[in-house]
C-alpha cells in the first residue's frame, strides 16, 4: 500500500486527496492461521482427516466447530460451523437447540446407512424439512442458518441403532485450497483461500498453515470518507483517521512589478517581507534581487560562491541574509546596512535586523563583530564613507547565499557573481547552463529566459539540506512575458506538472513532494496574470494514520498541526501566563534565571557541576515540579557550554524523554552516552 495525493471519479469528481488509492486486483492484507505444533490426522478411505472433525478452529476471533476436513490429491477443503450446537438425536425423536438467541426444534425422520433427513421448526414458526443428507452434508434452513450431519449410525434390524448427529450453526464457511472463500455456500471472490499441508508419512497429514488472501475487485480506496471492510466477515475495517505534520511553513514565490520575482520566507524572527530575487525585462533575467529597474531594491548575496565574503552598497542594496547552521540547526536574518558614518577620522556602521526593526550592530568600526542569535557571528571589514559601501565577512558555518525557514528548509539564493561570463552552481560553485547566475551592473552579464530556485528539504532525522530538493524554475519568456514560477520538479520522483490536481475549477492546483516529509506545493495558474506558489514546508517526518479495527470502531480524527502562536520567551520577560504553563527551560543556571530557580542559584562551572554532577562536554535534562505552579512540570535542557546545551536541545527534540517528575539523564554530548 502507498500513501498518495490523488484524483479519482471513482472517490470524489474533481477533488485532490490524500489516502490510499488500491486498483483492482490489489492485495490488501493475508489472514494466517499458523500452528505452533501442526495438528496431524489420519486420513481414512474416503479422503477425510478424520482426527480434525468435530474440533473446533478459531477464524478472526470467533469459534467454528470443523465439520468436514476433505484431504483429496488434486484439493484440501474444510467445511465450517460458526455459533453452533451439535445433539446426538434417534430416529423420530424431537431435539431443541438455541443458536445465536433463535430455537430450532429438530426431528430426525430417516436414517439408512447413508443418508439422514430431518424436519426443522425455527423460532418464527417455520417447518421446513431437509433433503437427504449423508455425513458432512449441509442444509441452508430458511433464516440462513445452516444444518450439518456430523455422524451417522445405522443398525439394519429391530432394535438397532438409528441416530445422528448434527450441528446447527450461524453461518457456514468453506475454505478449499486456490479457490474463493465461501460463507453459507456464496462465494467471496475477493478472499482467496490457501491450506499448506504435509506429508508425516504412514497416511497421515499435518496441517501447516491457512491463509485468507484479500484482493480487491474494484478500484477501492482508504481516505477521508471511505474505509474498506473485510469481504464477507466484516470482522475487520481498514480507515484512514489523518495526515500528521508536525508543523506548517508557507514560502511563497511570487511575481512583482511585471518582470520580478520575490520570495516571503518564515524565518527564525518571523516572515520577511517580499524579497526581490530577480528582475529583467519580458524576455530575461537581468538583475539578481531586484524589485524593478532602476530602483534601489537589491538583495546583496555574495561575490564568491562559497557565500562568506559580502560587500553591501548602500546606494543600490537594500538587504542580505545572513544564515548559520551546523548539519542539524539553522537560523537566519534578513539584514540591512542602515547607515555608514564618519567622526573622529573613523568609519562607523551600523546593521539592523529588517523583520524586528532593531539594530543588531551599532556603530561598528572595521575589526569588530556583530553577535546575531546564537550562531551568527558577523565580522567587519573594510567601510568606505565615501562609496558608502562596507565589506562583511561570516563566520565558519554561516553564508550570504541561502536562507533557512524556522523549521529547516533550505532556499539557495541567485549569486551576485559570475565566474568566466559563465553561469555558476550555488551550492558546488561548477558551471551549470541551469543555474542563470547574474552580475548586477557587469559589462558582461549572463542573461537568461529561466531561472531555477532551489529548494532543499530536511532528511527525516533533521539534517538539514539532506531531503529531497526541489527545483523550481522561474520563467521570465512565457506568453505572460513576466517573472513567474513556471515548474517544479522534485528530485527523481517524478514530481512535476503531471502530478499537480487541480481544486474544483480554481485554477489552485496541489502538489505533494515524495519524500518523509511530504513538502505540499500550492501552485495558482490563474487564466489571465502570472503564476506564483506556495511551499507549505513541514518541518519534520509527516505520516498518515491508518487504523486496522473493528467496524463498530469509531476513528476521531487527529486535528493534524496546531498552530500554537509565540511560547518561546526569554528568562526575563516571563508572564504570569506562562508561569502557569508547563515549561521548557532551555539554559544552564549561570545564564538562565528560571534554570536559577529550579538549581537553587546562579551556579556556574564547578558549581553547576557540584549541583547536577555535569561537566564539561556533558550535558543535563531534569524533570521538577514548575517553581512556579505545583501542578505544572518544568524539564530544565542545560549543558556545560553552550554547545552543549544546543545538543541538549538536539537530544530532547528527537529522543523525546519523559516529562515525569523524577527524570534526571545526564549524557556526554558527543555519543549521548550516559555519564558514568
Amino acid at each position: 500500500m502507498n500513501f498518495t495525493h490523488f484524483d479519482d471519479d471513482d472517490y470524489k469528481a474533481d477533488t485532490p486527496s490524500l489516502g490510499i488509492k488500491m486498483p483492482t486486483s490489489t492485495k490488501v492484507l493475508n489472514y494466517s492461521i499458523e500452528f505452533k505444533k501442526y495438528p496431524r490426522s489420519d486420513v481414512d478411505s474416503n479422503g477425510r482427516l478424520e482426527d480434525m472433525e468435530d474440533r473446533d478452529l478459531i477464524v478472526l476471533g470467533k469459534t467454528y466447530k470443523l465439520l468436514n476436513a476433505y484431504n483429496y490429491s488434486s484439493y484440501t477443503k474444510f467445511e465450517l460451523m460458526r455459533g453452533s450446537a451439535t445433539e446426538t438425536i434417534n430416529l423420530n425423536e424431537e431435539k431443541t437447540v438455541t443458536v445465536e438467541g433463535k430455537s430450532y426444534t429438530v426431528t430426525l425422520i430417516y436414517v439408512d446407512a447413508t443418508y439422514t433427513q430431518y424436519t426443522v421448526v425455527d423460532s418464527k414458526g417455520n417447518t421446513q424439512t431437509t433433503t437427504k443428507l449423508a455425513k458432512g452434508g449441509t442444509y441452508k434452513l430458511l433464516d440462513g442458518t445452516q444444518l450439518g450431519v456430523t455422524d451417522l449410525s445405522y443398525q439394519a434390524f429391530s432394535g438397532g441403532v438409528m441416530s445422528a448427529q448434527f450441528t446447527i450453526g450461524a453461518n457456514k464457511l468453506t475454505i478449499e485450497d486456490t479457490q474463493p472463500l465461501e460463507i453459507d455456500d456464496t462465494d467471496v471472490n475477493e478472499i482467496t483461500c490457501y491450506i499448506s499441508k504435509t506429508d508425516a508419512g504412514s497416511g497421515k497429514q499435518d496441517i501447516k498453515s491457512i491463509t485468507l488472501e484479500w484482493k480487491t475487485d474494484d478500484d477501492m480506496f482508504i481516505a477521508k470518507d471511505s474505509t474498506m471492510v473485510l469481504p464477507g466477515f466484516k470482522t475487520l475495517k481498514l480507515e484512514y483517521g489523518s495526515f500528521i505534520a508536525p508543523c506548517e511553513e508557507k514560502v511563497q514565490v511570487k511575481n512583482t512589478d511585471s518582470y520580478g520575482v520575490e520570495i516571503v520566507v518564515p524565518i527564525k524572527d518571523g516572515d520577511t517581507p517580499g524579497i526581490g530575487i530577480l528582475n529583467g525585462n519580458a524576455t530575461d533575467f537581468l538583475y539578481v534581487g531586484r524589485s524593478k529597474d532602476g530602483d534601489k531594491n537589491f538583495l546583496r548575496t555574495s561575490t564568491t560562491v562559497t557565500g562568506t565574503t559580502l560587500t553591501f552598497d548602500r546606494d543600490i542594496d537594500k538587504y542580505f541574509v545572513a544564515s548559520w547552521n551546523d548539519s542539524t540547526s539553522a537560523e537566519s536574518y534578513l539584514l540591512e546596512v542602515s547607515s555608514i558614518t564618519e567622526s573622529d577620522n573613523k568609519n562607523y556602521t551600523t546593521v539592523r535586523n529588517v523583520v524586528t526593526g532593531s539594530n543588531v550592530g551599532e556603530n561598528k568600526q572595521e575589526t569588530n563583530t556583530i553577535t546575531i542569535g546564537s550562531g551568527v557571528e558577523l565580522t567587519v571589514g573594510e567601510i568606505h564613507k565615501n562609496d558608502n559601501t562596507v565589506v562583511l565577512t561570516i563566520n565558519t558555518g554561516g553564508s550570504f547565499n541561502r536562507i533557512y525557514t524556522k523549521g529547516g528548509l533550505t532556499i539557495y539564493l541567485p549569486i551576485n557573481a559570475t565566474e568566466g561570463d559563465q553561469a555558476l552552481d550555488p551550492v558546488s560553485g561548477a558551471v551549470s547552463t541551469n543555474w542563470n547566475i547574474l552580475t548586477n551592473g557587469s559589462e558582461n552579464n549572463t542573461y537568461a529566459g529561466s531561472y531555477i530556485l532551489k529548494m532543499v528539504e530536511e532528511d527525516k532525522d533533521g539534517n538539514l539540506g539532506s531531503g529531497s530538493i526541489l527545483n523550481i524554475t522561474l520563467d521570465q519568456s512565457g506568453s505572460s512575458s513576466e517573472g513567474e514560477a513556471d515548474e517544479v520538479v522534485a528530485d527523481d520522483s517524478g514530481f512535476s506538472d503531471g502530478n499537480y490536481r487541480e481544486v474544483g475549477d480554481s485554477n489552485i492546483y496541489d502538489g505533494y513532494v515524495h519524500s518523509d516529509l511530504g513538502t505540499k506545493i500550492e501552485f495558482k495558474k490563474p487564466t489571465s496574470g502570472t503564476n506564483s506558489l506556495d511551499v507549505i514546508y513541514h518541518c519534520e517526518q509527516s505520516y498518515a494514520e491508518i487504523f486496522l479495527t473493528a467496524p463498530e470502531t469509531v476513528i476521531t480524527p487527529s486535528t493534524g498541526t496546531t498552530e500554537l502562536g509565540s511560547v518561546t520567551y526569554k528568562d526575563n520577560e516571563l508572564t504570569d501566563t506562562a508561569k502557569a504553563k508547563n515549561l521548557i527551560v532551555v539554559g544552564g543556571s549561570c545564564v538562565n534565571t528560571v534554570a536559577a530557580e529550579i538549581l537553587g542559584g546562579s551556579l556556574c562551572e564547578a558549581d553547576f557541576t557540584a549541583k547536577t554532577g555535569v561537566g564539561a562536554n556533558q550535558f543535563l535534562v531534569q524533570v521538577v515540579a514548575s517553581p512556579y505552579s505545583s501542578s505544572k512540570v518544568a524539564m530544565l535542557v542545560a549543558g556545560y557550554e553552550a554547545e552543549d546545551t544546543k545538543k541538549a536541545v538536539t537530544y530532547v527534540t528527537k529522543e523525546a524523554p519523559s516529562t515525569a517528575v523524577g527524570t534526571n539523564l545526564k549524557k556526554v554530548t558527543a555519543t549521548y552516552a550516559d555519564v558514568a
